[in-house]
């Protein structure tokens, strides 16, 4: 966690979370097909970073 005075640097993380909200989808509002197919990838992800460290 980190604290800043700088409002201009305030005003960007700001305007790119609305950009991060207006462009994200609820995974619950989603067609099964779209949901299964995040998970599956997150999924993939998770078992290559296992490989990973082991």
């Amino acid at each position: 966690m980190f604290s800043t005075t700088n409002s201009e640097f305030c005003k960007d993380i700001e305007d790119f979370m609305h950009t991060l909200m207006e462009n994200s989808v609820l995974i619950s509002t989603v067609s099964a097909k779209e949901r299964n197919s995040f998970f599956d990838r997150m999924l993939d992800k998770v078992y290559s970073h296992k490989t990973i460290v082991r």
